[in-house]
């Protein structure tokens, strides 16, 4: 009832303010089932920038979501604003932002920060935190204070919360212990499902691993099963696919994970670019026809990613013949909405594939491709930096993006600051790392920035 009440406040006070187009939440909640984020961006927007909590919320998921060095700061953003108005929701998902910040980035300083929300959330009654607390608690027992984790997580079980399942398959992973107990918790996790998604990837595991506790194939019939049923939601079919397709995996299954695909691409269209992807991995899948069909009507639908693809393969020539002036269309087009592809079109620029040189471009579309966290942009605007390609020859601006690459884990940026110190005075050498800092703040700034830019558009 809360999203209710809120919405129609909100979009009565959209409609006295003169908004032509009345936001949808429902409408925005089902583009997202339907794999949709820009049409759900389009309708969250309004609503988050008006101070709707669910919206803000929701928006701040879709940014996680995407492959995007901006999402952190952009989600946070939302997050917190959703928080100070006591939206339960909103701490897990600060708690949970941290957590893998402290975790997978080992960003220690937010480690109060995600103990602070998610203990919140928790004394909130959101259960569904637990599982990362549990992460949080074996990571850092320090923090743990008087709470017995095994003893919070078997209370929440014995309340029939099966995210408390996970949880505890979580608890045993990180002591170590998870060898001995697979049948243990392939039972745990068959009885979460379909309520607790990750646990199909962990049985998954499990039966590849040790195939009498059960097989792959007749847990996908499951997935399939619960898909048709309306019990798991398409966008975790899709990361049950690409798990399935994953070369690092002890055996890849890529002709069930496009079966997957295949079956959720009516409602979840970036179901394609998953396809397109496996078709050039595993090119015994499909032809070359239609690895091009697929990509034509991932454009019909006005697919970023696709669009971004599609100039990769004229870029590189593969599967089609090179074509520098179809790989800018469509770069150009992809660079709309995805900042990556302005570093391909800086490579064209600057190696002149149309027929001429054009350096001065190029370094524009390296800067726009850098800003937005490219580590190869980096390192393109070092080189241009420090040989004087399409600018004035600047040591200091060379070493300042030679040092951003190598923080963005360039394999090359190593040897380039290497080199350059070789010959710069220890002045040159202080000079970049203040620029570089200041390149790094203006990043950070910009990213806050677009949390609450629509604002103003809108008026």
């Amino acid at each position: 009832m809360r999203t209710r009440v809120s919405l129609l406040a909100v979009s009565l006070a959209l409609v006295v303010s003169g908004c032509a187009s009345l936001p949808d939440y429902d409408l925005a909640r089902d583009a997202v089932e339907g794999g949709d984020p820009d049409t759900a961006v389009e309708h969250l927007k309004p609503l988050a920038d008006f101070g709707m909590p669910e919206a803000q919320v929701l928006l701040g998921d879709i940014y996680q979501s995407q492959d995007d060095p901006d999402s952190f700061v952009l989600a946070e953003g939302l997050y917190l604003k959703a928080a100070e108005t006591g939206y339960v929701r909103a701490y897990g998902r600060l708690g949970r932002l941290y957590q893998r910040r402290v975790q997978n980035e080992g960003d220690e300083s937010r480690l109060k920060e995600a103990q602070h929300y998610l203990e919140k959330a928790l004394d909130n009654e959101d259960t569904s935190v637990i599982a990362e607390l549990v992460e949080l608690y074996i990571a850092y027992p320090e923090i743990v204070g008087n709470r017995d984790v095994e003893a919070l997580i078997r209370q929440s079980m014995a309340e029939g919360d099966l995210d408390a399942n996970y949880a505890l398959v979580r608890l045993y992973q990180m002591r170590g212990e998870a060898e001995q107990r697979k049948q243990e918790i392939a039972e745990l996790c068959r009885e979460a499902l379909p309520e607790v998604p990750e646990c199909y990837l962990e049985i998954a595991e499990i039966y590849q691993e040790q195939p009498d506790l059960g097989d792959v194939e007749t847990l996908l019939e499951k997935v399939k099963e619960h898909w048709t049923s309306g019990r798991i939601r398409s966008g975790t079919v899709w990361k049950i696919a690409n798990w399935l397709a994953d070369k690092e995996r002890l055996k890849p299954k890529p002709a069930e994970a496009l079966e997957l695909l295949v079956m959720i691409e009516d409602g979840y269209p970036r179901s394609i670019y998953g396809q397109v992807r496996l078709l050039n991995e595993f090119p015994t899948l499909g032809s070359t026809e239609h690895l091009l069909d697929l990509l034509k009507r991932g454009r019909d639908l006005g697919l970023a990613e696709v669009e971004l693809y599609t100039g990769r393969i004229y870029y590189k020539g593969k599967h089609v013949p090179l074509d520098a002036k179809k790989a800018e269309h469509h770069f150009l087009i992809a660079s709309k909405e995805i900042p990556k592809a302005h570093y391909y079109l800086g490579n064209i620029y600057r190696e002149g594939y149309l027929g001429r040189d054009e350096p001065r471009k190029a370094v524009d579309h390296y800067l726009i491709a850098a800003r937005a966290g490219s580590m190869q942009a980096d390192f393109a605007l070092a080189e241009c930096f420090w040989e004087g390609i399409g600018i004035k020859r600047n040591v200091g601006y060379a070493y300042s993006f030679a040092k951003l690459a190598l923080a963005g884990g360039h394999p090359r940026a190593a040897a380039l600051l290497e080199q350059i110190k070789a010959i710069v005075t220890p002045e040159t050498i202080a000079l970049g790392d203040i620029i570089a800092l200041r390149e790094q703040a203006e990043r950070e700034k910009a990213m806050l920035a677009q949390v609450d830019s629509d604002t103003e558009e809108s008026e």
